[in-house]
């Protein structure tokens, strides 16, 4: 490997009470197979754990540098105060609980930004760690089986940016997004402009944060991302909806396009059950009523059947867990739908 041939990169990662895992991620980037032009820049959001303490640890090294916000300020924020800290022509967005799984993983990303210059972002599978995997209980496992499998993340947990792409598509937009959202609007910006979006074959690990939310929490965590993207649809609704394939349309690749382009025909036959129970005609209702249910439905069916090659490896009745996996995944469909036309309707701020 010739270092003349890699550019000068600065790695960015975000943290909030990630105490539990930044060590491990810090040390897992200063363990990569890359030329040494590269520096890290962690931006603390404020956290009130010991993350900030271990931080401390690595500041003596060359290579990390350490911006801490004074206040919790939100993942955009975040991001976009490590990039205005940045030096290097690429940018590696990393979230704080994500390593990645071989040595060579960031070469692999920059081989394939170098390859073309109209690649604007290259990101990599998102894979949840066995280890981590093992130490859940019964329905946090059934719950998070289908991420034992690679996911094609187009956006999200750790992709290599052209900083040059920034000076044409802006920023994060860290006013309309706080919580999540940032992400797909910046992804539908960078598509806006022509650019080329690629996903490796490379692994990231997923590990969740260890300091694991409840079931109730993360299930509420989706109806929080309805209403993030029903943001992102408001402001871009032409170009999600218009033009092109719908496998290109996501920026978590086609099974959230498929949530995606499901949420205007549930909405439209909300509508008909409605006008259908006002006008007193209760059997178009019940139609509409299943012809509205029928998408999320077969939606969680599909990511039912996603996890069923690791239920064997959770202990319980067969029927059972299909059926609880089945149950979960509705309710994870179902809250998104709310959040999303919540979200859709909720007057602007």
């Amino acid at each position: 490997m010739v270092d003349k041939a890699y550019p000068n990169l600065s790695i960015i990662i975000p943290t909030y009470n990630d105490a539990s895992t930044i060590r491990q991620v810090l040390e897992s980037i200063l363990e990569l197979d890359y030329p040494s032009r590269f520096e890290i820049i962690v931006v603390d959001d404020c956290s009130t754990d010991e993350t900030f303490e271990i931080l401390k640890e690595f500041l003596s090294m060359n290579k990390i540098t350490v911006v801490r916000h004074e206040r919790n300020m939100g993942l955009a924020s975040a991001y976009n105060s490590g990039i205005s800290s940045s030096s290097g022509d690429f940018l590696l967005l990393l979230q704080s609980d994500c390593v990645p799984k071989s040595k060579s993983w960031l070469r692999e990303l920059v081989d394939v930004m170098l390859s073309d210059e109209k690649i604007a972002i290259v990101s990599s599978k998102n894979q949840l760690s066995e280890e981590v995997w093992n130490t859940y209980g019964f329905l946090d496992k059934l719950y998070s089986a289908k991420e034992l499998l690679p996911r094609t993340l187009y956006f999200g947990r750790g992709v290599l940016i052209r900083k040059s792409v920034f000076e044409k598509v802006g920023l994060f937009d860290d006013k309309s997004h706080k919580l999540a959202g940032e992400d797909f609007d910046f992804f539908i910006r960078v598509k806006k402009f022509g650019y080329k979006i690629i996903c490796t074959n490379s692994i990231l690990l997923h590990l969740h944060s260890i300091r694991q939310r409840s079931l109730w929490k993360k299930l509420q965590k989706e109806f929080l991302y309805g209403m993030a993207e029903a943001k992102v649809v408001r402001k871009h609704w032409k170009f999600i909806y218009g033009g092109l394939n719908w496998r290109n349309k996501s920026h978590t690749g086609k099974n959230d396009a498929l949530r995606d382009y499901a949420a205007p025909y549930i909405l439209l036959m909300f509508s008909l059950n409605i006008i259908s129970r006002v006008l007193g005609n209760m059997i178009f209702s019940l139609l509409f009523s299943i012809m509205m249910l029928s998408p999320i439905i077969l939606f969680s069916a599909f990511l039912t059947k996603q996890s069923l090659c690791f239920l064997k490896d959770i202990k319980g009745n067969y029927i059972l867990k299909i059926f609880i996996l089945f149950s979960l995944n509705t309710m994870r469909q179902i809250l998104f739908i709310i959040g999303f036309f919540i979200g859709l309707f909720k007057k602007r701020v």
